[in-house]
């Protein structure tokens, strides 16, 4: 398999940082890429979508007030796109250790490998309730949305 296109990964660091994912995917913010050899000034690159990516993954490491919209609606090249959340990757430093959450239609899932033998369990509370930044104790650091 090649690479991603640069495009559907959205990373930080910002010159803004989003309030959400909708916010993001709507109103891409520039990010620091370089520094000129010139006049050490920071360099930015700004990206815009030219067609709207199958899947796109935003990597939220590190941002603590932040939304995670379970939908996004997106204008790209004219055309209206929905995405629908499908997955959360957390992150524990003192465990040293991720975990995600799979959500499936309605119903979500969690997934350890250190724990529940490898399984996935069903979340016993509806998405909607559910604190998507915080996951048994660790942090969201990434989100992965795929196209409806």
């Amino acid at each position: 398999l090649g690479r991603l296109p640069v495009a559907s990964q959205f990373y930080p660091p910002f010159v803004r940082q989003p309030i959400s994912s909708s916010d993001w995917m709507n109103n891409i913010p520039p990010y620091e890429f370089n520094i000129c050899r010139t006049c050490n000034c920071t360099l930015l690159k700004q990206l815009t979508l030219k067609t709207a990516p199958p899947i796109i993954s935003f990597n939220i490491d590190g941002m603590s007030s932040f939304i995670i919209d379970t939908e996004i609606t997106s204008t790209i090249d004219q055309i209206i796109v929905h995405y629908k959340l499908v997955g959360i990757s957390y992150f524990s430093i003192k465990q040293a250790h991720f975990n995600t959450r799979i959500i499936v239609e309605a119903d979500v899932f969690v997934h350890d490998g250190m724990l529940d033998g490898g399984n996935m369990v069903k979340e016993s509370v509806p998405l909607h309730d559910l604190d998507l930044m915080k996951n048994r104790g660790y942090k969201a650091s990434a989100l992965i949305y795929m196209q409806i």
